[in-house]
């Protein structure tokens, strides 16, 4: 397939996928609990494209909710007590994250990785939490925080006054943010910069060698995970209008990981479709929330079995087969002759 057809086609299956999501509303106005589900996936998929990147420089972690959680309490606590607006609180959450996160797992960064980084992350998701339940005259401790505002409403030119109170309006915000991390992303991940990063993962020794400076890429990688996990609470918390610490412990963390693992690491598509397809299909396939783990632990068996590089792993192996049968189905020069 030439380069143009390639785009062409990649183009056509991005429109398709952005009309059902802007007509998706329509359909499921009067279920309530489907708008929850879409509004969960879509921060899902925030948290998720910033743990891959974490994966990316070799640094699985647990604790990527942690630093929704940071974004959601701080987020929520400037609209409260501050009478902060929700527009100026979304990048201070995000902000927040990175002020936290960052300054706590430089050392880890720089000396751990692998499994070691993995309990570094589980041990302060465990110790925020914590923190979070000791200081319960601001957080609420176990009860949390409820009515926490909703987004205020913007003023666009030539479309007025936006209220986003509704569930419509908030769901199209969602998709808008969620389709520019995607598309951030995107760009980060093929820049010299995205190239840097996997370089890193490769060989630290190799790479100050050449001239990268890794202490600096796997910081700035980092931050840019800590930022979008902050920005990812946030919108939770205004979403659901509550939030309490053990909504971003250990448990949710994993998840957010077995997403990324399930679609795949090589392509930003890759946790966009591990989060929509293990949110929705156990959905569909069963009624019960007690089942809903289970099938959830099925299809991760099967992937890691059959597909160890993802989801969208299938495409490589389905043309590498191909390539292998049409080389063994050539006869060969020598046998014509």
């Amino acid at each position: 397939m030439s380069r143009n057809k390639l785009l062409l086609s990649k183009a056509s299956i991005c429109a398709i996928v952005a009309a059902v999501l802007l007509v998706l509303p329509l359909v499921l106005q009067r279920n309530a609990y489907s708008f929850e589900v879409a509004r969960l996936i879509m921060i899902y998929i925030i948290l998720a494209l910033g743990v891959r990147l974490t994966l990316l420089m070799g640094f699985p972690t647990l604790g990527h909710g942690s630093f929704a959680l940071i974004g959601a309490y701080v987020s929520a606590l400037l609209v409260m007590k501050l009478h902060v607006s929700f527009w100026f609180a979304l990048p201070l959450a995000g902000a927040a994250a990175v002020i936290v996160g960052v300054p706590i797992c430089y050392p880890s960064l720089m000396r751990l990785k692998g499994g070691y980084f993995l309990v570094v992350t589980v041990a302060f998701s465990s110790l925020l939490e914590l923190v979070c339940l000791r200081f319960s005259s601001l957080t609420g401790g176990e009860e949390g925080l409820s009515n926490i505002p909703k987004v205020d409403p913007i003023s666009v030119p030539l479309l007025g006054t936006i209220d986003f109170g509704s569930r419509f309006a908030f769901y199209y915000l969602l998709l808008f943010i969620t389709f520019l991390v995607i598309i951030f992303m995107y760009r980060l991940d093929n820049s010299s910069f995205g190239r840097l990063i996997r370089a890193t993962r490769q060989s630290d020794a190799l790479s100050n060698c050449v001239g990268v400076n890794v202490a600096k890429i796997r910081v700035i990688t980092f931050a840019v995970a800590c930022f979008s996990g902050g920005i990812a609470g946030s919108l939770f918390a205004h979403g659901a209008q509550y939030i309490s610490p053990n909504q971003f412990g250990v448990w949710p963390s994993l998840y957010i990981l077995l997403f990324v693992v399930f679609g795949g690491t090589d392509n930003v598509l890759g946790p966009v479709l591990g989060a929509i397809i293990l949110r929705i299909v156990p959905e569909l396939l069963v009624s019960s929330p007690m089942a809903s783990p289970i099938i959830f632990g099925v299809l991760l068996l099967f992937v890691a079995h059959f597909l160890p590089e993802g989801v969208l792993g299938i495409r490589r192996q389905v043309s590498t087969l191909t390539r292998a049968v049409s080389a063994g189905g050539k006869p060969s020069a020598q046998s014509d002759t």
